[in-house]
Protein backbone atom coordinates (compact mmCIF):
# COMPACT_ATOMS: atom_id res chain seq x y z
CA UNK A 1 0.00 0.00 0.00
CA UNK A 2 1.57 3.22 -1.03
CA UNK A 3 0.74 6.13 1.13
CA UNK A 4 -0.28 9.41 -0.07
CA UNK A 5 -0.05 12.96 1.12
CA UNK A 6 -1.59 16.69 0.66
CA UNK A 7 0.63 19.39 -0.94
CA UNK A 8 -0.17 22.62 -0.99
CA UNK A 9 0.24 24.23 -5.01
CA UNK A 10 3.55 25.10 -5.20
CA UNK A 11 2.68 27.73 -8.38
CA UNK A 12 4.35 31.30 -7.79
CA UNK A 13 1.06 32.90 -6.48
CA UNK A 14 2.14 33.09 -2.75
CA UNK A 15 -1.90 33.26 -1.73
CA UNK A 16 -2.92 30.28 -3.42
CA UNK A 17 -3.81 27.83 -0.67
CA UNK A 18 -4.94 24.74 -3.15
CA UNK A 19 -4.29 21.40 -2.38
CA UNK A 20 -2.84 18.44 -4.67
CA UNK A 21 -2.97 14.39 -3.45
CA UNK A 22 -0.42 12.52 -4.43
CA UNK A 23 1.40 9.71 -3.04
CA UNK A 24 4.29 10.07 -1.46
CA UNK A 25 7.26 8.33 -4.11
CA UNK A 26 5.96 10.57 -6.82
CA UNK A 27 6.51 13.51 -4.54
CA UNK A 28 9.70 12.66 -3.84
CA UNK A 29 10.61 11.88 -7.08
CA UNK A 30 9.49 15.20 -8.79
CA UNK A 31 11.34 16.70 -5.35
CA UNK A 32 14.32 15.75 -5.90
CA UNK A 33 15.45 17.96 -8.55
CA UNK A 34 14.92 21.46 -7.27
CA UNK A 35 13.52 22.82 -10.25
CA UNK A 36 10.49 21.04 -10.56
CA UNK A 37 7.19 21.68 -8.95
CA UNK A 38 3.82 20.40 -8.59
CA UNK A 39 0.93 22.79 -9.75
CA UNK A 40 -2.58 22.81 -9.86
CA UNK A 41 -4.11 22.82 -13.91
CA UNK A 42 -4.39 25.96 -15.12
CA UNK A 43 -1.20 27.55 -12.38
CA UNK A 44 1.07 27.38 -14.71
CA UNK A 45 3.36 30.97 -14.81
CA UNK A 46 4.48 30.82 -18.28
CA UNK A 47 6.76 33.65 -18.80
CA UNK A 48 8.94 31.34 -15.97
CA UNK A 49 7.67 27.84 -15.66
CA UNK A 50 7.83 24.92 -19.14
CA UNK A 51 4.70 21.97 -18.35
CA UNK A 52 6.92 19.19 -17.67
CA UNK A 53 4.13 16.71 -17.55
CA UNK A 54 -0.21 16.35 -16.89
CA UNK A 55 -1.01 13.85 -14.33
CA UNK A 56 -4.59 13.24 -12.59
CA UNK A 57 -5.24 16.38 -10.61
CA UNK A 58 -1.53 18.66 -10.84
CA UNK A 59 0.77 19.64 -13.44
CA UNK A 60 4.41 19.87 -13.50
CA UNK A 61 6.35 22.27 -14.13
CA UNK A 62 10.11 22.80 -14.29
CA UNK A 63 11.44 26.50 -13.64
CA UNK A 64 12.84 28.09 -17.02
CA UNK A 65 16.71 28.95 -16.96
CA UNK A 66 17.39 32.10 -15.46
CA UNK A 67 16.32 33.91 -12.45
CA UNK A 68 13.41 31.61 -11.47
CA UNK A 69 15.40 28.84 -11.89
CA UNK A 70 18.23 30.04 -9.85
CA UNK A 71 15.95 30.82 -7.00
CA UNK A 72 14.45 27.32 -6.87
CA UNK A 73 17.65 25.82 -6.47
CA UNK A 74 19.28 28.15 -4.42
CA UNK A 75 16.27 27.96 -1.94
CA UNK A 76 15.57 24.13 -1.95
CA UNK A 77 15.74 22.76 1.16
CA UNK A 78 17.21 19.43 -0.43
CA UNK A 79 20.41 20.70 -1.58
Amino acid sequence: LTESMTVVCECGDGTCTEQIELDIPTYERIRADAALFVVRPGHIFAEVEDLVEQADGYDLVRKSSGEARRLAEEHDPRS
